[in-house]
């Protein structure tokens, strides 16, 4: 009897462990445990909808993971990248929709529209796994700022526009600075916002820089007349962005905020000069 019990028991252990036993979803598909298929749409903001089907004769804890791209069978489409992991529990044979947060994948196609097919998936690289845990971690809401993260990783944006205006400024160097130091490259001084796509989808991208918002911190060495400018590349003068009278001694810091959406694309720098023209710092902004 007390054999029989222990028996019972063990099982009852084993089987209890194997549904706490969590399979990442790629492991899951691997080992043919689920089938998907995943569609577009929107429900509280939650882009993608992914329906999965238990193909265990017993139940199945499978983690969706961040940083997991389901791509368009439409090549003009964009994919999706998933930004939170779900936890996606299913019973013996059991098929249950899930709605994700996810961003799309490549900012040179539109944005996936609710007809389209997802037949393969893949994962992101470390480094945007990485970032997105952080993320995370800090619980961060801002869409935007996923978007934009994610565009940088998959499209190469430059890292100036690695921020959103509703996340507060701590929030956004973490991420730039996060981000610079898995890639091994320099924080950007500045933000680059782009304008919105024309057909008002936030998952579309214009590829049109409007403006840019920064912080000009320099030494200057006496009181003094100073100017601010904006100047091409080769140091001819655009525009006088602000001038200055009697400018104070000392460490200084300017704030700087400007409407670049009716210059060229190209490699700009803002630069102080005082009354003598003497340049006291230069900083490069690249409009791309």
């Amino acid at each position: 009897m007390r054999t029989y019990f222990a028996i019972v028991c063990f099982l009852a252990l084993a089987c209890g462990q194997a549904r706490a036993q969590r399979l990442s979803f790629g492991d899951a598909l691997k080992r043919k445990l689920v089938e998907y298929k995943v569609k577009a749409g929107n429900l509280a903001n939650r882009r993608m909808m992914i329906t999965v089907k238990n193909n265990r004769q017993d139940a199945l804890n499978v983690e969706l993971e961040a940083g997991r791209t389901f791509l368009p069978d439409d090549k003009f489409s964009q994919p999706f990248v998933v930004t939170h992991a779900v936890a996606m529990n299913l019973d013996k044979g059991e098929e249950k929709a899930f709605w994700v947060d996810a961003c799309c994948g490549n900012s040179s196609a539109s944005a996936p529209r609710n007809e389209l097919t997802f037949s393969s998936t893949k994962m992101g690289s470390e480094q945007l796994l990485t970032t997105l845990q952080l993320m995370d971690k800090h619980k961060v809401v801002s869409h935007s700022l996923y978007q934009n993260v994610i565009w940088h990783f998959t499209n190469k944006h430059q890292i100036a526009s690695v921020f959103a205006h509703e996340s507060d400024s701590v929030t956004n160097n973490l991420i730039m600075k996060t981000i610079c130091t898995l890639e091994n490259i320099r924080p950007s001084w500045y933000s680059l916002k782009y304008a919105a796509a024309a057909s008002g989808d936030a998952m579309d991208f214009s590829g049109i820089p409007e403006s840019i918002q920064g912080r000009l911190e320099f030494i200057n060495p006496s009181r003094e007349n100073l100017q601010v400018e904006l100047t091409d590349i080769s140091g001819k003068v655009i525009n006088a962005l602000e001038m200055f009278v009697d400018y104070p001694a000392g460490n200084s810091t300017i704030p700087v905020a400007l409407n670049v959406s009716d210059l060229p694309k190209g490699t700009y720098f803002i630069r102080v000069v005082n009354e003598k023209n003497r340049v006291l710092k230069d900083w490069e902004i690249d409009i791309g």
